[in-house]
């Protein structure tokens, strides 16, 4: 299994230009629906809204509040810039996010199928 995994999963599949090239959209994907749901947390589907509220006085939430001292989270202008100013609107040059609404952002990007995240970001972005 080793030598299959270190000569062709490893060896060649990661390294080919299609595999790399898949990988990078399905990251620029991810961390754009990433960062704009962090940003516009009332974009986030209502229902998972609702249930992930049910989250805030749980272990799970109060672990990223000590983990960043519940000082919130900051996105720096630079990558504020990144995404679609009409849908960022009120922002200002590094914009403040509750630990809350970013580990909800998270939590559903990460929820989402991949054929749903890319609907969504065309949707959103109007790009592949």
């Amino acid at each position: 299994m080793k030598e299959v995994w270190d000569r062709v999963q490893a060896g060649k599949l990661h390294h080919d230009a299609r595999v790399v090239a898949a990988n990078r959209r399905a990251a620029k994907i991810m961390s754009r629906l990433f960062m704009l749901y962090s940003v516009r947390p009332d974009l986030v589907d209502p229902e998972f809204r609702a249930l992930h509220g049910g989250l805030r006085k749980t272990g799970y939430m109060d672990w990223y509040r000590a983990a960043t001292a519940n000082a919130g989270v900051r996105i720096p202008s630079e990558v504020m810039q990144e995404l679609a100013l009409e849908l960022a609107i009120d922002h200002d040059d590094a914009r403040q996010m509750t630990v809350e609404d970013v580990i909800m952002a998270k939590d559903y990007v990460a929820s989402m199928t991949d054929q749903r995240a890319t609907r969504v970001f065309r949707e959103l972005f109007g790009q592949d």
